[in-house]
C-alpha cells in the first residue's frame, strides 16, 4: 500500500473512535498489546500491506509494522471497512 499520510490519518482516527472497552480488553487480554502501543504504531514509522483480500468484497486485510516508543516491535492487523471503519 502506498504510503498516503491523509490516509493513515483517517486510519488512526478511526481506530481512536473504536476504542470501546470490550474492544480495549480484547486486545489486553488475548494479545497482550495496550491501546497506547497500537496508537504509537499508527502515528510513528511503520509500513503498511494489503495481506489478504477480505471476505467482504472490498473490505481487505492490511498490517502495519512498526516499532512502540518502548522499543517493542509491532505488527498491527485491521480491515479497511466499505462504511471508512476500521
Amino acid at each position: 500500500m502506498k504510503s498516503d499520510k491523509k490516509g493513515e490519518l483517517k486510519i488512526l482516527l478511526m481506530f481512536l473512535l473504536k476504542k470501546t472497552m470490550p474492544f480495549v480488553e480484547k486486545i489486553e487480554r488475548k494479545h497482550q498489546v495496550s491501546v497506547s502501543e497500537v496508537e504509537d504504531i499508527l502515528r510513528g514509522k511503520k509500513k503498511i500491506r494489503k495481506v489478504a483480500k477480505g471476505k467482504v468484497k472490498g473490505e481487505d486485510v492490511y498490517s502495519a509494522l512498526g516499532k512502540t516508543e518502548d522499543g517493542r516491535y509491532l505488527s498491527v492487523f485491521f480491515i479497511l471497512k466499505k462504511d471508512k471503519g476500521v
